[in-house]
């Protein structure tokens, strides 16, 4: 009777749950959105200060694990996530359920993001998928190139 019936293999059970958690975050990503506009208050991603190139100063780029709460802003892509990281665009789902199923497996490592370290925070130039799915994995740091910035006075 259960001849045909098979357990499912790892990688149908992580994909699932990358599925899950996509739905997940959007859902919480639309209901942060509402509530700030009900609130009247920013949901965007902190987007990186321009500052005249005769005032900026660029320490070299370091490779470290850095905390994932301080990573609040974008150097580009403002619209895609909210503030939390949250995917804003449904379309977005087989991008982001790739970059959690190469997280939740343990064959498969993903370059570090590329951030930029200024007045504290961190602001994503190129890896906000691996931010945001870090984010709903309840991940504690992400590994980083950081470049840090900061003006000179």
């Amino acid at each position: 009777m259960y001849n045909n019936v098979t357990a499912p293999n790892r990688e149908t059970v992580i994909r699932e749950r990358a599925s899950g958690l996509f739905d997940r975050s959007w859902f919480i990503g639309k209901l942060q959105d509402a509530l700030s506009a009900l609130t009247r208050q920013r949901s965007n991603m902190l987007e990186l200060p321009r500052i005249e190139d005769d005032q900026l100063a660029i320490d070299w780029q370091e490779r470290t694990a850095i905390d994932i709460d301080r990573v609040q802003g974008t150097n580009g892509r403002p619209d895609r996530f909210n503030r939390g990281f949250h995917p804003r665009q449904r379309r977005d789902k087989n991008r982001w359920m790739s970059v959690a199923t190469a997280m939740m497996s343990d064959i498969t490592l993903l370059p570090p993001i590329e951030v930029i370290e200024y007045d504290g925070l961190y602001y994503v130039v190129d890896g906000h998928h691996r931010v945001s799915v870090a984010r709903a994995l309840r991940k504690i740091s992400i590994d980083a190139n950081v470049v840090r910035w900061h003006v000179e006075s």
